[in-house]
């Protein structure tokens, strides 16, 4: 197995609290990823059960040796959350009484070299989560326009330099196999400075949240949400950008404003200056919480 101790839960004490009322109850880890916060729900709540869903099957293994000890309080799925309504369906289970979703990639998909992900570990362009359906980004580069890379990196990566970062991505991108290509191209486009934040950081997030149609699968994902969710239940959702953030709470104001739910986090919850340093990863970290009326 995987080290579960490389990976470290973002915001686990806050969701553990959020879920105290509902500590008997059915919950939906709809981002399992290696299982850190399920792991810490199930032992905080004895009496709570979860359903644990991921798209990833690597990750997901690794979340069912995790939490073999608590195996008659879980379910496990491969799936992509926004399928709630099927998966919900083929349990046999109409409303769930809280939903997680850590909107992250997780340690694994960033440290393995061959998932693509990371600036750090040269490997191939890849980027899918779930790595058995779909083509790698490397494949799907060499058949887009000028005119696509530069929206897919503006509205993504929000990157004010994505015509001069598009143009030479374009004039290589049947060279580009690996995650150092891309790096490097981007480099040598807008410049490299030493500094905390890679100029390359952007645009693999614009592209991460292209390929795995992210912002997409959020917004079928709450368009589903409401309606499985019992009466006081708890929907707590950790977003890592802006473009995330802000559907998440228009989306919770509109449940509000329609008297379906009440914000239990009216000014977002970030991680700590001590849970930053102890976890770099969560320095983007957003969470906010509804309360189903």
């Amino acid at each position: 197995m995987e080290n579960k101790d490389f990976h470290i839960p973002v915001l686990v004490d806050e969701v553990i609290s959020f879920l105290a009322s509902v500590s008997e109850g059915l919950l939906v880890d709809c981002t399992v990823g290696m299982g850190g916060h399920s792991e810490a729900i199930l032992e905080r709540y004895k009496g709570i059960k979860i359903v644990a869903v991921d798209r990833d099957s690597e990750a997901l293994a690794i979340a069912k040796e995790r939490l073999l000890g608590f195996a008659p309080r879980c379910w496990f799925v491969k799936n992509n959350y926004r399928e709630i309504d099927i998966f919900l369906s083929q349990l046999n289970i109409s409303k769930v009484d809280a939903v997680l979703v850590d909107l992250g990639i997780s340690s694994l998909q960033i440290t393995k070299p061959e998932r693509g992900f990371s600036i750090r570990y040269d490997g191939p362009l890849d980027m899918r989560m779930d790595f058995e359906t779909g083509i790698p980004l490397w494949e799907i580069l060499s058949h887009l326009s000028r005119s696509q890379i530069q929206n897919i990196i503006s509205l993504y990566g929000e990157e004010n330099k994505s015509d001069k970062i598009a143009s030479l991505i374009y004039l290589e991108r049947h060279k580009i196999k690996t995650t150092g290509d891309l790096k490097q191209i981007v480099e040598k486009a807008i410049g490299y400075q030493r500094r905390k934040i890679h100029p390359a950081t952007r645009v693999f997030q614009a592209f991460r949240i292209f390929i795995n149609q992210e912002l997409d699968s959020l917004n079928v994902f709450l368009s589903k949400l409401i309606g499985h969710i019992n009466s006081h239940g708890k929907i707590i959702i950790i977003s890592y950008h802006s473009l995330e953030d802000r559907l998440i709470k228009n989306y919770f104001k509109e449940m509000e404003l329609k008297g379906l739910g009440k914000v239990l986090t009216p000014k977002v919850i970030k991680p700590g200056r001590k849970e930053i340093l102890m976890n770099p990863r969560a320095r983007s970290a957003k969470m906010r919480v509804l309360e189903v009326v």
